[in-house]
């Protein structure tokens, strides 16, 4: 897994919306793994729009509400800059203050990520999943650990439940699973199937995941070149923001370089 810069993100928005749950799903990707998700849909219903705390902070008063506020302030400086440790010594402290919040153990998982210790990341995630079995961040985080580890099999069987089961996600989201759908098909050998899903994308979607699905079927097919102009066309017309969570799936199966990307961008 590489590191790569992260979408727009700020950890006391979901911190307000599990206070106050009310918004979308989006995922928002720190080395290739969720550190906050954004939600408004669960397993396909709709979120109560209630101004309801989250069970898990019920119980804190206001200035321990602050406090932990402050602690996130902080994770969100330090996940940006992929500073692993500095996260790690926050949570630490904000876990003294919630220790049932699955956030925190979410984003330990996340800061074990940056550092590439994948068994690590791993045990908080699953650990987080234990205290919000439903979160789809978590999920797909588990998900993630068996994609970056070579496990395929195991990671398209968890991507494929989180699409079936939560028909309502947002196309961006929609896209992300299917491309890591895809490329675990492929990396299985099953390139009928990886096709079959590529193709009910058109050029014109919102995302590059046409351009990335057919990229992804010519490097399994040994044409580098082929596949480096899919992503060339894909890069004029997206930006790079757009682009990096799809290169991101590209390079954590070894398919190009992080060095050599980064500096063709």
């Amino acid at each position: 897994m590489w590191c790569v810069p992260v979408m727009n993100s700020d950890p006391l928005l979901l911190f307000n919306a599990m206070r106050h749950q009310t918004l979308l799903i989006r995922l928002i990707l720190v080395c290739g793994v969720v550190v906050f998700c954004f939600k408004g849909y669960l397993m396909g219903q709709e979120a109560s729009t209630a101004r309801s705390v989250h069970p898990s902070i019920a119980h804190l008063d206001e200035a321990q509400l602050t406090i932990l506020e402050g602690h996130l302030k902080e994770i969100r400086v330090l996940a940006n800059a992929r500073r692993a440790q500095g996260m790690l010594a926050q949570l630490d402290d904000a876990m003294k203050i919630a220790p049932k919040y699955h956030l925190l153990y979410n984003l330990r998982g996340a800061a074990y990520s940056i550092l590439r210790d994948f068994e690590s990341a791993k045990r908080e995630f699953e650990v987080a999943q234990s205290l919000e079995p439903k979160a789809l961040d978590v999920r797909f985080n588990l998900a993630e650990m068996d994609y970056v580890t070579g496990n395929y099999a195991e990671a398209l069987v968890q991507l494929t439940s989180m699409i079936t089961e939560n028909p309502k996600m947002p196309t961006e989201t929609y896209h992300l699973l299917r491309i890591k759908e895809i490329i675990c098909l492929l990396k299985l050998e099953r390139g009928d199937e990886a096709a079959k899903l590529g193709d009910e994308f058109t050029p014109y979607e919102d995302t590059p995941v046409y351009h990335i699905a057919r990229a992804a079927q010519e490097f399994a097919a040994g044409d580098e070149v082929e596949a480096r102009g899919w992503i060339r066309s894909a890069q004029g017309i997206f930006n790079t923001n757009q682009m990096t969570n799809y290169l991101d799936a590209l390079i954590e199966v070894g398919w190009i370089d992080p060095f050599i990307e980064a500096n063709q961008q």
